[in-house]
């Protein structure tokens, strides 16, 4: 399972605002949070597949209604090879319990090591992968919104 999911999730559909600029606010926000993880990620990459195993889904009404996975940054074409695969685990997951009635964004790291991690369990610190890089923005759009914020992982 994935290291984290923050699912931000309109109660109200989308009273009060077009379902289409909140959809390109939220993508165009979750490409910053993206962008923001694959830079200010402060753990060792060694097999690309922490690192490309960043994406985001919006959900509406029980479809997706766009995703995105983080650009492969691993240099070696074996690199990553397992994000992939699990990112596609982690989306189809996720709109299997889809709230049919509200507006979603996931954004996670589909690794399950991710969680190792940052927790510090089993290692010898605490390391940056996804909660303490996003948590702002994520917060920010759960306020605009009005959502509700949930925490997985």
């Amino acid at each position: 399972m994935a290291n984290k999911y923050w699912n931000l999730g309109n109660s109200s559909g989308t009273k009060g605002g077009n379902l289409n600029v909140m959809i390109a606010d939220m993508t165009s926000k979750a490409d910053e949070m993206l962008d923001n993880l694959i830079e200010q990620k402060d753990y060792q990459d060694r097999t690309g597949n922490l690192v490309s195993s960043y994406a985001y889904a919006i959900f509406y009404k029980g479809e997706i209604v766009a995703t995105k996975r983080s650009r492969n940054v691993a240099t070696s074409s074996n690199k990553g090879k397992n994000a992939s695969s699990e990112i596609d685990k982690v989306i189809k997951n996720k709109l299997a319990t889809a709230d049919k009635d509200r507006l979603v964004l996931v954004v996670f790291a589909a690794m399950f090591y991710g969680g190792i991690l940052e927790s510090g369990i089993r290692t010898k610190r605490k390391y940056m992968v996804i909660k303490d890089i996003i948590r702002d923005d994520v917060y920010s759009l759960t306020r605009k919104y009005k959502g509700n914020l949930e925490e997985y992982g």
